[in-house]
């Protein structure tokens, strides 16, 4: 009979997740920040037949997600492909083409990764909670994964499925000790974004250091070496192609961050800085139970000293591991990117986000087992559902409206419309192809296609260009490729306008108007145009 209570509790929370991913799905379609789209066009010159680059004949390591763009890439091909020859309208109609399916798998992915992430939070659950309390705050929790500002505001990037892989590879090696499953898990982890490199090498320590003068010595010398070797090879291939692909090894993104910290038009990223944002987005009632669970899970251990037939109310040697191990990661994540000196932006802190989200969970249920201990089922039973109804009773906004919210309103970012204007001007101006300077080159060179020379004016996509900003060079773009064209949306000082020899060489053939940029700018974007300008092939490099 318990059996079967828990298979049917399981299986509601496999339908209330599924209802989440494809309400996530549906809110979230089409949306994305202009970042993103510059990986989306790495991954559409790949599905196009172009190659892994941003622009045709130039080589540059543009993107810290490449992984992520080839996945993207090979997908669209594979369903555009096969829906052409199948014939297959349900795909064909919505999505024909690479250039519209790759955004759409881009957010499915997101969906599906907040659904991996609240898997491994369920399986941790199940293996040290009673059932009661585990459905208790996993389902709210769940639906706060889903519907949190960190988990919508960059939905399609490849921020989600490098955490959701995190999560689960450190589970598999930790739990369920898979050291080959767990490796290759990590190590595609990695190859979506670099910042997986530091949870793997704590992971080696928080695995090894406990066992080094034990009995499991020998056992655990074993794993951490099938573990390497699942892990290593495909990374040291990886890396190998990269270098030989690119001519580097490491993005040329850092190189860009840095650049952007000496224009002085985007914050500084430090641990406060983070931190307030953390404090901003995370509920209220997270630090407290956050206290309150350390407190108890002390408490716990003490009695496991004194008593041990009350070993199994208390968390194991595995959770303290993986607790320990996104302690140190999101320790560690925060202080690199300080140390780094580069420019804040938000997504670099919401790892840190989710792994706070899986130490509530610990947390609370540490407080459950210390206030079983004390009270007894029945009663602890009635206290969680009072503190459950308190929380939701009070909590603003209110759940019934964040949940028609989620539902029913589609997330929306008309940043990444804002130049379809100018896009359209110039598929009609320059039907051939020409060469674009910007200093968004996302989601204008993605709906421009590959036939548009796209030139970064920051330096993320176009080689020398961080390096030149850094030597306090802001004119090398234009020296360097001559664009016949050049987009003035903000300004800050990449931008030429303020130049002596700007106005001699460019001229202004109009303002394109969106609401983005009214909004935002109280006019529309400029257009300019190099003076008796003629075509410039791209230098092959």
């Amino acid at each position: 009979m318990q059996l079967r209570v828990r298979n049917l509790l399981a299986l509601l929370f496999y339908l209330w997740l599924g209802s989440l991913t494809v309400a996530y799905f549906y809110r979230n379609l089409g949306y994305a920040i202009d970042d993103s789209y510059i990986t989306y066009r790495y991954a559409l010159n790949l599905a196009q037949g172009h190659g892994l680059v941003f622009n045709p004949f130039e080589h540059v390591y543009g993107s810290t997600a490449m992984g992520f763009a080839v996945l993207l890439g090979t997908l669209a091909w594979l369903l555009a492909t096969t829906a052409q020859v199948l014939g297959i309208s349900s795909i064909s109609a919505i999505a024909p083409t690479p250039e519209t399916l790759i955004p759409a798998l881009a957010t499915a992915l997101s969906a599906t990764s907040l659904a991996l992430v609240a898997f491994v939070f369920y399986r941790i659950g199940q293996r040290f909670t009673r059932p009661f309390s585990n459905w208790l705050i996993l389902i709210p929790l769940t639906f706060y994964l889903f519907a949190s500002y960190p988990s919508n505001f960059v939905a399609g990037h490849e921020t989600y499925t490098f955490v959701a892989l995190m999560f689960l590879g450190s589970y598999l090696a930790v739990f369920e000790r898979k050291a080959i499953l767990a490796g290759t898990t990590l190590v595609v982890a990695t190859m979506f974004r670099p910042d997986a490199l530091l949870l793997v090498l704590l992971l080696l320590a928080v695995i090894a250091v406990p066992d080094l003068f034990t009995s499991r010595s020998a056992l655990t010398r074993a794993f951490l070496l099938r573990l390497s070797v699942a892990y290593l090879l495909p990374l040291v291939i990886w890396i190998g192609f990269l270098w030989c692909y690119f001519g580097t090894p490491v993005p040329t993104t850092m190189a860009a961050k840095k650049a952007q910290v000496l224009l002085g038009h985007w914050p500084l990223f430090t641990i406060s800085r983070a931190i307030s944002e953390l404090r901003l987005r995370l509920p209220v009632i997270v630090p407290p139970v956050l206290l309150a669970g350390a407190a108890c899970a002390a408490m716990l251990g003490f009695l496991r000293k004194r008593k041990p037939a009350l070993a199994a109310e208390v968390t194991g040697r595995s959770l303290r591991k993986y607790a320990l191990l996104w302690i140190l990661f999101s320790a560690l994540v925060l202080l690199s990117y300080h140390l780094f000196d580069v420019t804040f932006w938000w997504w670099y802190v919401y790892p840190v986000f989710f792994a706070v989200l899986l130490l509530f969970l610990l947390a609370a249920n540490s407080v459950i087992d210390a206030v079983g201990l004390v009270c007894g089922p029945t009663l602890t039973a009635l206290i969680l559902v009072g503190g459950v109804l308190a929380t939701v009773h009070w909590a603003q906004p209110g759940p019934r409206e964040v949940l028609r919210q989620f539902v029913l309103t589609k997330h929306r970012n008309d940043h990444i419309t804002s130049y379809d204007p100018i896009v359209r001007y110039l598929h009609w101006a320059e039907p051939s192809g020409t060469s674009v300077a910007t200093a968004e080159p996302g989601s204008l060179g993605y709906r421009l296609g590959a036939k548009y020379h796209v030139i970064d004016q920051l330096g993320l996509t176009s080689p020398g260009v961080a390096s030149a900003i850094l030597a306090g060079d802001l004119d090398y773009p234009f020296r360097r490729w001559e664009p016949n064209y050049l987009v003035v949306s903000w300004d800050g000082k990449f931008s030429p306008l303020r130049s002596n020899w700007f106005h001699a060489v460019y001229e202004r053939i109009g303002e394109f108007r969106h609401p983005y940029w009214t909004r935002h700018l109280s006019r529309g974007a400029y257009l300019y145009k190099r003076i008796g300008s003629t075509e410039r092939a791209p230098e092959e490099s």
